[in-house]
């Protein structure tokens, strides 16, 4: 199945909106109807440069008015 067509067949539950201090940590913003529930969507496919990556999340936790996660594999 190419990138086009997975994708086509993906449901968008957020996104990354930026990072997040240093060791894989990242800003997470949830389309989620309860925020926190985009956790239990793994693994998670991102769009890196036009190809889509296969993400797990190590850790996530509440941080302000917002949510951080640490990307396995990713420092």
């Amino acid at each position: 199945m190419s990138n086009n067509e997975i994708v086509q067949r993906t449901l968008i539950v957020g996104r990354i909106s930026a990072v997040f201090g240093v060791r894989g940590w990242v800003k997470v913003m949830s389309f989620t109807e309860q925020a926190s529930k985009i956790f239990d969507y793994q693994p998670w496919l991102v769009d890196r440069d036009g190809r889509l990556q296969s993400i797990q999340v190590d850790e996530w936790k509440s941080h302000s008015d917002g949510l951080v996660a640490r990307l396995k594999g990713i420092d």
